[in-house]
């Protein structure tokens, strides 16, 4: 046993230091969290990150909660219906902290938006393709539209309601539009400049009548009329698109083999069966 110090006497650091475990010393030689600081929390702190990288970090996930808060609030109980009240709830946080971060509920609104454009964007970039449609596949494509709608129609009614209660948020609706319609290139290339600029505007008009369109054949009580609207909208598209202007292009290309076979043509999918379209919305 080694002898006891003399008074005033202190052992070397050295010594001190060696006598504790190395997973001691590995812990003291990083930073610690906070005592209760979340996993996500723990695994981000790390000697090369800079405090004011950790606050941008949290300040980031405290805007994403609240926004995600905020959709799920507007889901829930639409836009005039949602509460800051609710929206801090959700987030599990309080009032001033959402004021910190969001002058007021309106600004939920963008992101709203956001999320939206991005979930039509993603079903109409399945148009854009190299061969022309033809109105069966336009209707093949309401599937896909459908589905996308089935999951969002509680936030696509939310925005249309802001829409009609806000007129500078709605002023911004088309241009959310037009913009997802620059998006179709390949189809939009098939035209020349002016007949394109034509069928990009249509598109867009589209995009918003569709909402409103797959809304009205959801409700109405008579399958066979749901499913008449539904295949009217798809004839009605396909015409917006392929007016008389752009036919002359449209029958050359399938001389050349460039047109989207109607399914049941020796396409890869098969025509829906009489009101398929209905009982897929209303499911």
């Amino acid at each position: 046993m080694p002898s006891p110090s003399a008074p005033g006497q202190s052992r070397p650091l050295a010594k001190a230091r060696t006598s504790e475990p190395a997973a001691s010393r590995e812990r003291l030689a990083s930073p610690q969290p906070a005592p209760g600081a979340p996993p996500e929390t723990i695994a981000k702190v790390g000697p090369s990150q800079k405090p004011g990288s950790r606050r941008e970090d949290a300040r980031r996930r405290i805007r994403e909660s609240l926004i995600n808060a905020a959709l799920t609030a507007f889901a829930e109980q639409g836009h005039m219906g949602t509460s800051i009240e609710r929206i801090v709830e959700l987030a599990d946080t309080a009032a001033p902290t959402f004021y910190r971060h969001f002058p007021s509920k309106r600004d939920m609104l963008e992101p709203l938006r956001k999320h939206l454009t991005a979930e039509v964007r993603a079903v109409f970039r399945l148009l854009d393709t190299a061969k022309v449609q033809t109105p069966d596949s336009i209707k093949l494509w309401l599937r896909d539209y459908i589905e996308m709608w089935r999951r969002q129609r509680k936030l696509c009614a939310a925005h249309w309601e802001a829409v009609a209660a806000d007129a500078e948020f709605g002023a911004g609706a088309m241009s959310a539009s037009l913009l997802i319609a620059d998006d179709l290139k390949k189809l939009l290339a098939r035209f020349p400049g002016g007949v394109a600029e034509t069928v990009r505007l249509r598109l867009a008009m589209m995009m918003v009548l569709l909402d409103r369109v797959v809304h009205l054949a959801r409700d109405e009580p008579d399958e066979t009329l749901s499913e008449m609207i539904l295949d009217q909208f798809a004839e009605m598209f396909w015409l917006a698109i392929y007016s008389d202007s752009a036919r002359a292009h449209m029958q050359s290309d399938a001389k050349n083999g460039l047109v989207d076979r109607a399914p049941g043509e020796g396409g890869a999918r098969k025509a829906p069966g009489s009101g398929s379209l209905t009982r897929l919305l209303k499911r």
